[in-house]
């Protein structure tokens, strides 16, 4: 299966709306979060429902306006936003259903058909990307027998330059065994 991936430095989205700073408060569950425009609390949606540790009360976050959309379908994409050591490590926090992903996708593999995994790596200080087997050794695991069933992965790193997200380039899987989040492992 060829990946047709666009130039480095083509701008792969642009977005429509225009983007506004906003001051993160607090995020009461995984999908919304409430921030400080000058007086005003709003409520946002947030498309990644990963940990997202870097995102502390106080932080400077980029919101858009959106009104009027309706979606009848979620389509799931792997999103990667933790580093450490230049290695883009995914999951951020336990993923039961990115793992039951994983496992279909080696079924459809074992079947004959083709089968990928695609990670849009959101750091620039990402020079890999490996499975978080610290945070999720259960993931960790079912990523290395989908590697060996045949299932194809691709790692894109991307960085968001206003109001533009900006393909950089495809990085390999981190050479050697998975660096994990040491915060999370147990030695």
């Amino acid at each position: 299966m060829e990946l047709s991936l666009p130039m480095p430095g083509a701008a792969v989205y642009k977005f429509k709306e225009s983007l506004s700073q906003a001051e993160f408060l607090e995020r009461p569950n995984r999908f919304l979060l409430l921030v400080r425009q000058g007086e005003r609390v709003r409520q946002c949606h947030l498309h990644d429902p990963g940990r997202l540790e870097e995102l502390t009360p106080g932080s400077v976050v980029l919101v858009r306006e959106v009104t009027g959309i309706k979606t009848s379908c979620y389509v799931e994409v792997k999103g990667c936003t933790l580093v450490r050591d230049g290695r883009g490590l995914f999951p951020d926090s336990p993923t039961r259903r990115g793992r039951k992903h994983l496992e279909e996708l080696i079924r459809i593999r074992q079947s004959g058909q083709e089968a990928g995994l695609l990670f849009l790596v959101l750091r620039e200080d990402a020079t890999c990307l490996a499975p978080n087997e610290g945070t999720d050794p259960l993931f960790a695991s079912a990523f290395q027998v989908a590697l060996l069933a045949g299932v194809q992965v691709w790692a894109l790193k991307f960085a968001f330059r206003p109001p533009s997200l900006v393909y950089l380039k495809r990085i390999p899987l981190c050479a050697n065994r998975p660096l994990c989040d040491r915060r999370h492992s147990k030695t």
